[in-house]
This record gives C-alpha cells, sequence and structure tokens, in this order.
C-alpha cells in the first residue's frame, strides 16, 4: 500500500510498514525519509538552481551576502531538523519497546496471581480436610 506523503502521516505510515511486515525502526526510518522527501517544508535545498540565490537587486546577478546567510541558515536548520526527526524516531522506538515490557509483565502478573490464587483454594481445601480428620 502506498505511504501517505507528509509530515502529519508519519504514524500512520510506521503502522502501515509495520503490518506490512517491516521492523519497527526500519518502518520509521522509511516514514520519516517519505516524510522529509514529500512534505516542502522539510526538502533539502535546491541544488543546481541559482535563481534562487540571485539577488532581486540589478547587481549583475550575483548572490548577496544576505542571501548566502540565508542559504546556510535553511541547510543548518535542515541538518538540525533531520537530526531532530532521528531522536524522536530513537523515541518512538524506544516507547514501543517499554510498551511491549509492559505488556509482558502485565501478562506475568496475572499469571502470577492465577497460580497464587490455585495455590490459596488447594490451602483451604487442605485445612478444612485437616479439621474433618481432627
Amino acid at each position: 500500500m502506498p505511504l501517505r506523503p507528509g509530515a502529519s502521516h508519519v504514524s500512520e505510515n510506521v503502522a502501515t510498514l509495520v503490518h506490512e511486515g517491516y521492523p519497527q525502526k526500519q518502518a520509521v526510518a522509511i516514514a520519516l525519509r517519505e516524510a522529509r522527501t514529500t512534505d516542502p517544508r522539510h526538502a533539502p535545498p535546491l541544488k543546481g538552481n541559482p535563481t534562487m540565490f540571485e539577488s532581486k537587486s540589478p547587481h549583475n546577478g550575483h548572490q548577496s551576502a544576505r542571501d548566502h546567510e540565508r542559504a546556510n541558515k535553511r541547510i543548518s536548520i535542515s541538518k538540525e531538523l533531520d537530526e531532530c526527526e532521528r531522536k524522536v524516531g530513537e523515541h518512538v522506538v524506544a516507547i514501543d519497546d517499554e510498551k511491549a515490557k509492559i505488556v509482558k509483565a502485565k501478562k506475568r502478573i496475572a499469571e502470577l496471581t492465577r497460580e497464587k490464587n490455585r495455590a490459596e483454594k488447594h490451602c483451604r481445601s487442605l485445612r478444612a480436610t485437616l479439621k474433618r480428620h481432627a
């Protein structure tokens, strides 16, 4: 099933990929990559497009210092965003691991509770038998 484009659909895409059989970590990575490549707000800076950096002023079409500074700032923010999204992905995986541990612990608690109840019932039965034979 095709993934939905954009950053707002990352969790849906992760669920879809996991349902298709991808490991959780790989599904997160694919969904985040899809969000970055399809969301224009997170697109990498265009390469080979000099008009984007050209000054609007009639100074022979050279890139102004301000445009160069803005481009560098955008690249810096884009790298920081990538790092942030990577950390979010790691946290999503860690949360899922902890949830799995909680589910496993709850099952074990239920199992131990059943065993305790069976043992208590057996003890009551033995006490009643002991009273009858006393």
